[in-house]
């Protein structure tokens, strides 16, 4: 497809002659290019990541970036190729950087700068239009400020405006760590090279008769998407759709894989990373991958929706919210877990959802349930599809129609009770919606789960998940107060009250019930203000045995850290395999650490790295800081500061990226967590590790394990493996035998089949050895009661017998 050029330079009136002066651009190069980059890039790591390939954009455009620092126009500037910034010209605030001449004269110079009226005045109308008109691309920041938080403000219109009505596209940029980098009132980076990412999108045209409110919107969804890959605060790329208005625009995951279309890991700038995989689990990672195949070359089972009831659904939410079309069905046949990637690949597609259907509101879901029930119909629930433990497949030999109820339109936020605390939110908000929606009001409900970017809050309350600040904000179940469930016979309302004696917690039934009673419209959840400050500190232990025990004496402590996160070693050897190459100074610092440690007499293999958040007022933070700092000298552990926070709070969503790009060359990668309590952890660490290993050996593969604690309580905590093989011709024999070992060794070791992973159908065969089989008859009861033609997510939690 050719891309259309943008208007070019025609005439050059005096006024506008040094936005596209050559001999203005010698020195602004030499600015540019030889001292403000270099130093901007030494004081950080910039790491740049371009989706799209800019070469064939010619002409004027716009560059639309947020805007949280003052850093922002030179990172922009310096991660766009020489061609495309030699003569942009860069937004800035007439009301302050042109009111002083010194000012004008040093920010034109070095920027090219344009003035942008923020106050109302209209001083400088048409000055960006004009500069567009004669070819000179601009670089706008829509917020009109900068953000102090980094969360993604909303956009302005002007710039989109100004792209309809000059016909130029706009390039989104999405700047992600600036904001910690060089906060607001600071003319100077933080010491330490925090980590700074500049994500730069493909170009976006503005459509025939587009307004701008929804170019805007466009734009803004865009940027935020880019920003989203590295920003826990950012939402993912779900576009708004309101009811009954247009196409479906809820968008998911690729089929084939975690994460966006275009996103992957990529190791050839982490130059430890090869040799760490060849050693572990001896494949070369250089060699060619395995190609994904091509979705036509899938085998789909066709439909088995008749006219009737097509037409019974599409009356019910709209024809344009009925999908029954393959790629739909198979997108919502699987969540991510590497037996659903390993099935869909091959595939290996028994059974697939008859239709999927996406309802605007409460009343719609309401109506689906009574359809569905009445005509016998499987109802799945579906969230972001992220789940890992089979909670989402139809059962294989289901005859009935499958309805795929996807909760993606209902994503807002529709109250908040700032005087108690708690905020409404409807169910099928993803975590990086509801978080940007929350923050624009002071807000936050402090739940990060690994998934956060593509999982829903209705996912989160329906698997019990738990996220990476549970330690002071709880696990989800903690944090729902009500909750709103869509029955046959009506709605079942748990009113948001703080505590209740009406018998057995009915609330409780409903958290973790993975769809087997009902469909979760709405919940009320406890939130908290946005803390005054954020940190994550990174820490070194001697042992993996040092580590845990400084973890439970800081849970037995008056301190109360968002985060507790310790590694073993072979974990921590792997981060350190999966960074960046350092220079200079970093390098030298890293080494010179390395030498003095060896020097104390520690083992350099055993040394565990852990992170601690904190949360809170600046003295608080410092209470707490200060309180684990001895808890941590007297386990022989010492402070590495914050950098290593910084690039594991920017990371921590990428890990899933990493186990699909194994899996492209022929490796089988995948999680199992437990939890038990204290007195118990080592020795299931260590018969969980043992276990694996003899698994590895059972079907003659080299193997690797890891582990990390995290979310801990007052009586214990989690334990999460990650662990990786090369497998052979039957990868989804190889990967059950390794995971049931594992599993079995968490029963036998005196831990829980899973913490935050749900049960699905990957984890019942251990149900009755967890909660006994009496235990197992309770709830079994409870489903068939409440679900007696087993119409919702059968066969999930207790299969049938």
């Amino acid at each position: 497809m050719s891309m259309k050029v943008a208007p070019r330079l025609k005439s050059r009136p005096k006024r506008y002659r040094r936005f596209t002066s050559r001999t203005l651009a010698i020195p602004r190069f030499v600015v540019q290019r030889m001292m403000l980059k270099p130093l901007v890039w030494s004081l950080t790591r910039v790491d740049v990541r371009t989706e799209a390939d800019l070469r064939r954009l010619r002409g004027a455009f716009l560059v639309v970036a947020n805007h949280a620092s003052h850093l922002d126009t030179p990172l922009v500037l310096g991660s766009l190729p020489r061609r495309l910034s030699r003569y942009l010209a860069a937004g800035a605030a007439a009301d302050y950087f042109f009111e002083v001449r010194w000012r004008k004269w040093l920010t034109s110079l070095v920027f090219n700068t344009f003035p942008v009226d923020r106050t109302g005045a209209r001083a400088h109308s048409g000055v960006s239009k004009r500069l567009l008109a004669r070819g000179v691309p601009l670089l706008i920041f829509p917020e009109g400020g900068r953000s102090a938080s980094g969360r993604i403000g909303a956009f302005k219109p002007g710039a989109a405006a100004l792209a309809i009505a000059c016909d130029v596209p706009c390039v989104p940029v999405a700047i992600c760590g600036a904001h910690e980098a060089m906060p607001r009132g600071q003319w100077w980076p933080v010491r330490g090279r925090p980590p700074v990412t500049v994500r730069i999108g493909a170009p976006i045209w503005p459509r025939p008769g587009e307004s701008a409110t929804a170019f805007t919107e466009r734009l803004a969804t865009e940027v935020r998407r880019l920003h989203a890959m590295n920003d826990s605060d950012e939402p993912a790329d779900r576009p708004r759709s309101s009811k009954g208005d247009g196409m479906t625009e809820v968008r998911h995951m690729k089929w084939w894989g975690w994460g966006n279309e275009g996103v992957a890991f990529e190791y050839r700038d982490k130059p430890d990373f090869a040799p760490f995989v060849q050693q572990a689990i001896g494949l070369d990672v250089t060699a060619p991958g395995v190609s994904v195949p091509e979705f036509d070359s899938l085998e789909v089972p066709e439909s088995r929706l008749d006219d009737e009831f097509r037409t019974e659904l599409e009356q019910i939410v709209g024809a344009d919210h009925v999908q029954v079309d393959a790629m739909s069905r198979v997108v919502h046949t699987f969540g991510k877990s590497i037996r659903d990637l390993l099935r869909v690949r091959s595939g290996s597609l028994e059974r697939t959802p008859d239709v999927v259907v996406y309802p605007g509101d409460e009343d719609q879901v309401q109506r689906l349930v009574h359809a569905a029930v009445a005509a016998d119909c499987v109802v799945i629930p579906f969230g972001g599809g992220s789940n890992i433990a089979g909670s989402l497949e139809p059962a294989p030999d289901e005859e009935r129609v499958v309805i795929s109820l996807d909760m993606g339109r209902m994503n807002r936020v529709l109250e908040i009770d700032e005087e108690s605390g708690l905020a409404r939110i409807e169910a099928g908000a993803l975590g990086p919606d509801l978080e940007r929606e929350l923050g624009k009001r002071g807000w936050t409900m402090g739940h990060f789960p690994d998934s956060f970017t593509h999982s829903t809050l209705g996912g989160w309350i329906a698997t019990r998940s738990s996220g990476m600040q549970s330690d002071k904000y709880g696990d989800i179940a903690d944090i729902v107060r009500g909750v709103r469930v869509a029955r046959p016979g009506g709605v079942v309302e748990i009113r948001a009250i703080p505590s209740a004696s009406t018998g057995p917690s009915v609330r409780e039934m409903i958290v973790g019930s993975e769809g087997r009673l009902g469909v979760i419209t709405e919940a009320t959840m406890h939130v908290h203000r946005v803390p005054e400050v954020r940190e994550i500190l990174g820490y070194f232990f001697p042992n993996w045995k040092a580590g845990l025990a400084a973890m439970r004496e800081i849970a037995e402590s008056d301190a109360s850290p968002t985060v507790t996160r310790v590694s073993d070693a072979p974990e921590s050897a792997f981060s350190f395999a999966t960074r960046k190459e350092s220079k200079g100074i970093e390098a030298a610092g890293a080494n010179a650490l390395m030498r003095v440690l060896k020097a104390r007499g520690w083992d350099l293999d055993q040394i565990c790295l852990s992170f601690i958040g904190y949360e809170g007022s600046a003295s608080h933070v410092r209470y707490e800081k200060k309180l684990v700092r001895k808890i941590v000298r007297r386990h022989g552990g010492f402070s590495v500061g914050k950098s290593p926070g910084r690039l594991y709070d920017q990371k921590k969503f990428d890990t899933p990226y990493i186990r699909d790009f194994l899996l492209d060359r022929g490796a089988a990668g995948d999680v199992s967590e437990t939890a038990a309590p204290w007195s118990k952890l080592e020795h299931l660490y260590e018969h969980t590790i043992a276990s694996a290993r003899k698994a590895y050996d059972d079907i003659g593969v080299q193997g690797w394990i890891m582990c990390h604690l995290s979310h801990s309580y007052h009586a214990g905590a989690c334990l999460y493996f990650t662990f990786a093989f090369m497998h052979g011709d039957e990868p989804l024999k190889q990967y059950d035998h390794v995971k049931s070992a594992i599993q079995q060794a968490f029963i036998d070791a005196g831990g829980t089949l899973s913490h935050h992973h749900a049960v699905g159908v990957e984890h019942a065969p251990w149900l009755s050895q967890d909660i006994s089989p009496e235990g197992v008859a309770l709830m079994q009861g409870l489903f068939d009661s409440a679900d007696p033609k087993r119409n919702f997510n059968p066969d999930k939690i207790i299969p049938r017998s």
